[in-house]
């Protein structure tokens, strides 16, 4: 049985607030757009290394992010969600150049 993904979050960003909603199955999702439209806050939202400033992220039952008003706050920890994220940049290993 596949997994379910859903995201329905909301964050403030210095030009723009950024509003995301969508529900994935077993389908393959692209996130594209010109920089700074909010596609890596969206992934690092997920995997937990962004908070929200409103919203629900779950994954099947399990409750990453809820955060609205009158409702239990929850924010998993990114070791609790067990999300993988890959950077784009080689922030692990500036030192290495790619060559030999």
């Amino acid at each position: 049985m596949a997994s379910t993904l859903s995201v329905d979050i909301q964050r403030r960003l210095e030009s723009f607030t950024l509003r995301v909603q969508f529900t994935i199955g077993a389908e393959i999702l692209v996130l594209f757009g010109p920089s700074g439209a909010g596609k890596t806050q969206t992934l690092q939202a997920i995997a937990g290394l962004m908070k929200p400033d409103a919203g629900r992220i779950t994954l099947d039952e399990t409750v990453f992010f809820q955060r609205y008003p009158g409702q239990p706050q929850i924010n998993l920890p990114p070791q609790r969600r067990r999300i993988g994220y890959v950077f784009q940049q080689y922030a692990l290993f500036p030192h290495m150049t790619g060559t030999r």
